[in-house]
């Protein structure tokens, strides 16, 4: 009895002292819960981007060249861009990621107007569309973007479809979400945000993010050519179907934020038909039922051509989203490639300018309907 009176007394110490440290960390020392700034130095040795690369993201989790708050002054113009890898660019100073050159570019199409442009992005290798349309739930209101730019696909066709995958609904995603402990205990936990930034910050710092991405791409490579060729493939449940409804959650749930809504087309190094050097570069298998395996290049495009159908449709459904087709004009080449779809120097260069066009439209009236409310 005496071992259980102590045991007791230990636990409700322990309660106090956690709800102390809670009250100081939300007086004194909050975390927002996004994320924390990150600063570190790769080595890398990538063809196609800079040996020596700093990553850089803000105290929200976001890569922005210039954003340091979420306020906004009346002259400023934030665009958010949402993704995967391809929009993370862990393997590219801010600056020189698509996102980044959108915010250069666009300042310099601008700097008459008397307002700015910033640009900051969300994204991380292996993310599929629902992960971003619940990011895009969660924080929208806190971000505030005068404009959406999202870049998806390459994840959702080729990492669902597994023995394992089950269809799952953008509405049991957001329940499921809802009621997670660990998402609950995140939201209002100071120390429970704070150990997963320590952890987070310790993996990136350490290098293992980028290391675990890149670093390995030889032996990634030579494990996707030893698996089973597959000239075609089916995929049941299929896949498209998840994505299919997600980006219609995005587009109908951003259109209701009244909020300019762009559909970047998923461009890729696949072609029916590359050369050597361009086979050797690719190492994204793709899921299925009975394990990984290594498509056609024909069955590659084709899968992605549909999936790149369907954000251009959603775009066509509401008067405030758009569509760029990059997959048709970027070239699929390794000068702007340095595997299946990650993006090289100039490759981002290309992204940036070939979205410049469509995204320069729209911030024309969203200048034009400010100085209007004038």
């Amino acid at each position: 009895m005496k071992y259980v009176r102590l045991l007791a007394t230990n636990l409700l110490v322990l309660f106090f002292a956690l709800i102390l440290l809670e009250v100081i960390l939300w007086t004194i020392f909050p975390v927002v819960a996004e994320g924390t700034a990150i600063t570190k130095v790769y080595k890398q040795n990538i063809r196609g981007v800079k040996e020596t690369v700093t990553y850089k993201r803000n105290e929200f989790g976001l890569r922005s060249v210039s954003m340091t708050q979420y306020e906004k002054s009346q002259n400023l113009i934030r665009i958010f861009c949402t993704g995967a890898s391809t929009t993370q660019q862990i393997n590219q100073q801010t600056e020189d990621t698509w996102c980044g050159l959108l915010e250069i570019k666009l300042n310099e199409q601008f700097s008459d107007s008397g307002y700015r442009i910033e640009t900051a992005s969300y994204g991380g290798g292996g993310l599929r569309a629902i992960s971003n349309a619940l990011y895009i739930r969660d924080y929208i209101d806190k971000i505030d973007p005068d404009i959406i730019v999202t870049l998806l696909g390459i994840n959702d066709l080729l990492l669902n479809g597994g023995p394992d995958y089950v269809y799952s609904s953008v509405v049991e995603a957001m329940r499921e979400r809802s009621l997670s402990l660990t998402s609950v205990i995140h939201k209002y936990s100071q120390v429970r945000r704070r150990w997963h930034l320590i952890r987070l910050n310790r993996s990136i710092k350490s290098g293992k993010v980028a290391k675990d991405f890149y670093a390995d791409l030889p032996l990634r490579r030579k494990e996707y050519h030893d698996l089973a060729f597959k000239p075609t493939l089916s995929r049941n449940p299929d896949p498209i179907d998840e994505f299919s409804e997600v980006i219609s959650w995005i587009a109908g749930f951003v259109t209701e934020k009244e909020t300019p809504l762009v559909f970047l087309g998923q461009p890729v190094l696949w072609g029916e038909e590359m050369s050597v050097a361009e086979d050797s570069a690719l190492w994204m298998r793709a899921a299925t039922p009975d394990g990984g395996v290594r498509p056609s290049g024909t069955w590659l495009v084709s899968e992605m051509n549909r999936y790149n159908r369907i954000q251009q449709q959603q775009a066509l459904n509401y008067d405030t989203a758009s569509y760029v087709d990059l997959d048709a004009v970027i070239p699929k080449n390794l000068d702007h490639y340095f595997d299946d779809c990650h993006f090289t120097d100039t490759g981002s260069v290309r992204v940036a300018v070939e979205s410049m066009p469509t995204i320069i439209e729209v911030v024309k009236k969203i200048i034009a309907k400010r100085q209007m409310e004038k």
